[in-house]
């Protein structure tokens, strides 16, 4: 049974992996470089707030869905911002309460109990992606949000060597 369960989940992966390296290719054939699913914040006309849109950079542009196609040459800043957020997370009152009474009985499990009443801060990051090129009117700026930094990076850092790379070309 145990040697079924891993022949079936190395298939599992290695189908993922074939399929992930499948749309890889399709990708570049299309001259699609990196592209990130991001969450618009704002910047750009006819999308609303919070709507998901997929960003695609190309050797010489960055599309933003289907609405706004901005040239590397234009663009005058590609970067990652982070936030902080204070997220309350509660304490579990229950499970600290089997833990004390497992360790030192009756008052143990009172005393565990007790120490998940107040509740936990935790900090978590926002990530947020800016691009602000020169738009026909002048100055623009679109904002993203993204959960995925290592994308947002890997996104931006290539970004950014394309636009040095058509700068001293």
């Amino acid at each position: 049974m145990g040697t079924t369960l891993l022949i079936v989940f190395i298939g599992l992966v290695a189908w993922i992996i074939s399929a992930g390296v499948k749309n890889s290719r399709e990708l570049k054939a299309r001259g699609i470089i990196k592209n990130i699913m991001v969450k618009h914040v704002e910047g750009i006309p006819f999308v609303n707030s919070g709507d998901p849109i997929l960003l695609c950079l190309y050797k010489d542009k960055v599309t933003i869905g289907d609405k706004c196609t901005i040239p590397l040459q234009d663009i005058k800043n590609i970067a990652i911002l982070t936030e902080k957020e204070l997220v309350e997370k509660e304490k579990s009152v229950i499970g600290r309460a089997v833990v004390g009474g497992a360790l030192l009985g009756p008052l143990g499990a009172v005393v565990g109990g007790m120490s998940g009443v107040k509740n936990k801060q935790v900090t978590k990051e926002k990530c947020f992606m800016v691009i602000d090129y020169q738009g026909h009117d002048g100055p623009e700026s679109a904002k993203f949000s993204t959960n995925n930094y290592f994308m947002a990076s890997g996104f931006t850092n290539e970004a950014v060597k394309l636009i040095h790379a058509q700068a001293q070309a």
